[in-house]
């Protein structure tokens, strides 16, 4: 895949540069971050804290001492708009998109994103025909 621009309602929050497609079409890669992305980085990092904490992301690291993140932050993550743009601005359809914060400040954030069943980005452009006379038993 070519790198993309992770966007929130519009607004660029960072680039892949590239994002690996792994088993059941998950993609993954590491987001380079824009300054808007510091407006969600305090939701993100403390919903990330929460996956950490069942030892989501963790690197052999032992991070199950930490607490989950209030229900009130994890919903704030769970409804942010994220969306996944080429270059040119055109939308890049998937499932699903989430950042996910790294343990360490000084690691990039994780991008997650599912493409398999994501709707096409344009409609068809074919239109169906009605039924047939003989399907409905005419």
């Amino acid at each position: 895949m070519r790198p993309v621009v992770v966007t929130h309602h519009g607004v660029p929050l960072g680039r892949v540069e590239a994002l690996r497609l792994t088993t059941g079409d998950l993609a993954v890669g590491e987001l380079e971050c824009l300054s808007a992305y510091d407006a969600l980085r305090p939701t993100i990092w403390e919903a990330s804290r929460s996956l950490w904490s069942v030892g989501f992301l963790s690197s052999g690291i032992d991070v199950t001492r930490m607490s989950p993140a209030p229900a009130a932050v994890r919903e704030r993550a769970a409804e942010l708009e994220l969306e996944l743009r080429d270059e040119k601005g055109g939308l890049i359809p998937s499932d699903f998109v989430n950042i996910v914060e790294r343990p360490f400040v000084d690691m990039p954030p994780v991008v997650l994103a599912r493409l398999r069943l994501a709707q096409a980005a344009e409609s068809a452009t074919v239109i169906p025909t009605e039924v047939s006379d003989r399907r409905r038993g005419v």
